[in-house]
Formats: C-alpha cells, sequence, structure tokens
C-alpha cells in the first residue's frame, strides 16, 4: 500500500529535475460536476506528459545492479519519452520496443533523447520481443 509519506518522499526525489506545472480551472467540467474541477497542464513538461514522473522515479531509487544491464520497456508513445529523459539524465541505457505504427513523432523523440529504438509489430509482439531481450541482455523492464 503506498502511503501519504511514500508519495512526499517520491515528490522530493524527482522534483528538482521537472519543471513546475500549472493548475488551469476547467469551468465546462466544474458546472457539469457542480464541483471546481482543476486541471494538471503536465504537458509542459520536457518530455509533454506526466509519464516521466513516474519513469525518473523508478530510475532515480533503483539500485546500481538494477541499472547495470539498461532499461526496458515496451510504449507507443508517453511511456517511451519519459523513460528514454529519465535514463538519458542518469546516464543508463534504454531499450525501447515500439509498434511498428507508434507515432513517427514519439519514436524520433525517443531516438532524441538516446533510447534504442526497435519497432516491432503490433503491441503484442513488442511484448514478445522484449521478453526475447530481457533473457538476451539482462534489462530491467518498467
Amino acid at each position: 500500500m503506498i502511503t501519504i509519506e511514500d508519495v512526499i518522499q517520491a515528490r522530493e526525489t524527482i522534483s528538482r529535475y521537472l519543471l513546475p506545472t500549472p493548475l488551469i480551472p476547467d469551468y465546462v467540467l466544474s458546472e457539469r460536476l457542480g464541483r471546481r474541477v482543476w486541471l494538471k497542464a503536465e504537458m509542459f513538461q520536457q518530455t509533454g506528459s506526466f509519464k516521466a514522473r513516474g519513469a525518473l522515479h523508478w530510475v532515480k531509487t533503483a539500485s546500481p545492479e538494477e541499472l547495470g544491464n539498461g532499461l526496458g520497456a515496451v510504449s507507443a508513445g508517453n511511456h517511451a519519452l519519459g523513460l528514454a529523459w529519465a535514463a538519458g539524465a542518469a546516464g543508463t541505457p534504454v531499450t525501447i520496443v515500439m509498434p511498428e505504427n507508434a507515432s513517427p513523432v514519439k519514436v524520433d523523440g525517443a531516438r532524441k533523447m538516446g533510447a534504442e529504438v526497435i519497432l516491432h509489430g503490433d503491441i503484442n509482439d513488442a511484448w514478445a520481443l522484449m521478453q526475447e531481450l530481457v533473457g538476451a541482455r539482462g534489462v530491467r523492464v518498467g
């Protein structure tokens, strides 16, 4: 079970690497739901989404042994960008298997952030290939 202390510790671990993101009131949703609704504008992060937060926390809290053979992920987009950015910041190699129909913008972005990107089949094929890479390279998947 995740505690409030876990959340506070995670914030302390990653906050210095991330941009502050504004909260924007959503008046339409607020009216519809009968309460104030605020949207957290994570699109202003370097990677364009909140996915950098989880990836960065994973990289910053992993042991040297866990990072030793590099990281791996299967993603069609935002997680690929987040993990490529976080791994690059830590100097850790990362291999990301993306389905062949992944957005070229996301593929190019992950590569520009230093990830080895492999395009392979559909999402199920991509997962199968990642499992092979875990066995062959010993990458840690997240």
